[in-house]
């Protein structure tokens, strides 16, 4: 009865792979992205970075599918109101 208490797993492995190579292939050719991928690597560790650096781009990725909603949480139609709410 020891898989009642194993955890899910949290997204999907294709997808882990695809922006896992998705972040090897962001570092070429583009230097502001070697520029992040050194800054990351001072904190995690050279085997590391290119881990952390897959969820950045799949979150990116969400966001430009997702356009409804933005990466602080609030939507379109939320932004005009909150504009309006600070000016007035």
């Amino acid at each position: 009865m020891s898989y009642l208490f194993t955890t899910p797993k949290i997204g999907h492995a294709l997808l882990k792979w695809a922006f896992s190579e998705a972040a090897g292939l962001f570092m070429r050719d583009n230097p502001p992205g070697q520029k992040y991928l050194a800054r990351l690597e001072k904190s995690h560790g050279k085997g590391k970075t290119l881990s952390v650096l897959a969820p950045h781009l799949a979150s990116a990725v969400y966001y430009i599918i997702n356009p409804h909603q933005s990466p602080n949480g609030v939507r379109d139609g939320q932004i005009s109101q909150r504009i309006g709410e600070r000016s007035g």
